[in-house]
């Protein structure tokens, strides 16, 4: 069986957030997962939520240190034995059992990540796209939902504190993967619903944040 952890940063919104819990408990089958969430800043709807999960990894910061940092913050505590980390975002719902396992089956020697896709997303792995395989390869993976080889970001290291709060981190995730010479696919069989920009346009201008992300992912690519 696949082991999988998966790492939830959350900043505020306690009953979507529970929403997407939830749905993990009732709707992951074929796969072995944990699951490491971040309180980034006081929240005491998420403080409850999170107490009656004695069996989730909980990370609590008394203030926000943002996206990227949380993030990180909880690649340090993945389990040892885990083979994918799933970078997922707190704004999602399932309804399909097998929406995990579907991505895991993507990978092989060449892949480093594996995206599904959703109704609210950029590129490539929106739901529109009908007339596409069910798993291709693309050049860019949104991170609401990155399931990345445990060992390839052993190598890679860590997101890239520079980006700050968040924003642009995920296609750098794309560029270094790819450089490292993995491949990146989308499992268009694997839907999550998907509410968007709820802890970050509550933190931040998400546009400006994008531009000034954008301008950095830019100078540091060429």
């Amino acid at each position: 069986m696949y082991k999988v952890t998966i790492i939830m940063p959350c900043y505020h919104g306690a009953e979507f957030t529970a929403n997407a819990v939830d749905s993990i408990y009732a709707h992951t089958d074929g796969v072995d997962w944990s699951l490491i969430a971040i309180i980034d800043g006081y929240d005491k709807g998420l403080i409850e939520y999170f107490n009656k999960h004695k069996d989730i990894d909980v990370i609590y910061h008394k203030y926000s240190k943002g996206f990227v940092d949380s993030t990180n913050e909880g690649l340090l505590k993945v389990r040892r034995n885990a083979q994918y980390i799933l970078l997922l975002n707190n704004d999602v719902y399932i309804e399909d059992n097998l929406w995990l396992k579907k991505m895991c089956d993507c990978f092989d020697e060449e892949t480093g990540a594996v995206g599904g896709v959703s109704d609210y997303v950029m590129g490539m792995q929106k739901d529109i796209f009908k007339d596409l395989p069910d798993v291709h390869y693309t050049k860019l993976l949104i991170g609401f939902n990155m399931l990345i080889r445990k060992d390839v970001f052993d190598i890679m290291g860590r997101l890239d504190t520079r980006f700050g709060m968040g924003g642009n981190d995920d296609l750098d995730l794309s560029i270094r993967m790819q450089l490292m010479g993995y491949k990146l696919k989308i499992c268009r069989t694997s839907f999550v619903h998907h509410i968007g920009s709820q802890s970050l346009s509550k933190a931040c201008n998400i546009t400006d944040l994008e531009t000034k992300t954008r301008v950095w992912l830019n100078y540091k690519w060429s």
